[in-house]
This record gives C-alpha cells, sequence and structure tokens, in this order.
C-alpha cells in the first residue's frame, strides 16, 4: 500500500522540569528550522510535524519475559502524538499546559481549539512561531 512520501515524525513529552520544557520546545525548533535551511535550496518536501505536551505518563520496559520495549503511556504523551499528527507540515504544535510554563519565552500563533480524538472537550493547542529574545 503507497503512503505517500515519507515523513518524519516526532512526539514530544516534556518531563521533570521547567528546562527540561524549554530543551523539548527548543531542540525541534531549531531542528525545523536547520531543515528548512539545509533543504532551502533542494525540491525535497518537508513533512516534519512535531507535538509536545506537559504531563504525568509512566515510562520503562512494558512486554513479556520474551520481549520487553521502553514506551511511554498516558495521556500526556497521547495528546503530544495527537497534536504531532495534526500539526501542518513543518510546525510544532504546543499543548497548553507546556504552554503555560514557556509563553514567556517564546512566541506563539493565537491559541487554537481543536477536536483531538479521544477527548471530550476542545483542547487548546498553539503553534510555535518563533523564541523570544
Amino acid at each position: 500500500m503507497n503512503r505517500g512520501p515519507p515523513t518524519l515524525k516526532f512526539a514530544i513529552i516534556a518531563l521533570y522540569s521547567y528546562t527540561y520544557t524549554l530543551n523539548a520546545i527548543h531542540y525541534p525548533l531549531v531542528f525545523i528550522l536547520y531543515l528548512f535551511t539545509f533543504l532551502g535550496n533542494k525540491k525535497i518536501k518537508l513533512n516534519a510535524r512535531i507535538g509536545i505536551n506537559t504531563g504525568l505518563c509512566i515510562s520503562g520496559e512494558i512486554g513479556s519475559s520474551l520481549r520487553k520495549e521502553f514506551t511511554v503511556i498516558g495521556d500526556a504523551v497521547n495528546l503530544a502524538s495527537r497534536l504531532q499528527v495534526i500539526a501542518p507540515p513543518g510546525n510544532i504544535l504546543i499543548g497548553e499546559d507546556t504552554h503555560k510554563k514557556v509563553k514567556d519565552k517564546f512566541i506563539f500563533d493565537i491559541p487554537r481549539k481543536l477536536k483531538i480524538r479521544g477527548k471530550e472537550v476542545l483542547v487548546v493547542a498553539y503553534k510555535l512561531k518563533g523564541i523570544r529574545k
């Protein structure tokens, strides 16, 4: 089955502290800016989409004694994944809890209320525009 051109997918959850939250936003932004700069002269379509959310999760090896994989699960992880899927190509969508922690460090578009699969109420998300100076 042909699923179209390959895409680069990120779903990031910021954990533990304010510094990790800042880094979880800063590094993907720099990555996307680098890709646009690097690919700017080439005829390559950039489909990178990044979703970032903050919240509680469970992480560790999950599976049977025959096969275990490291994974991260939880509502916050699911929302980060959903934001990544609906982010426009070449953009970063950030959940409301993450936005509250870093709104003074980054520039965001106006908030959008989104219908997210698995959520009964609309979810507020912000499109990252850049870094404040």
